[in-house]
């Protein structure tokens, strides 16, 4: 996820991330920006997510939800679709 963000808002972007996954996510991006010629800083600032990360570019103008929340919303009618056509039978 760390390095999608990075590849896609460029080499200074600032990460957001749950309590639970802050010193992990530092760890990360810590060996990532060792890795690469990229400044990733992450925000002391949490946010109320189930886990994943939201980045944004340094200036603020891009940002990237890549939060395992957007991806279940994103996903929801896929899952009504399949709950549907399990209550009604059809196993495909």
């Amino acid at each position: 996820m760390i390095q999608d963000s990075s590849a896609k808002l460029g080499s200074e972007i600032v990460i957001q991330c749950n309590k639970t996954d802050l010193n992990l996510v530092k760890k990360l991006v810590s060996q990532e920006s060792s890795n690469r010629k990229s400044k990733i800083t992450v925000s002391d600032e949490v946010v109320n997510i189930i886990g994943g990360i939201k980045a944004a570019s340094v200036d603020g103008t891009m940002s990237l939800d890549n939060t395992l929340d957007s991806n279940i919303e994103t996903l929801k009618p896929l899952i009504r679709k399949r709950i549907v056509q399990l209550l009604r039978g059809e196993n495909k």
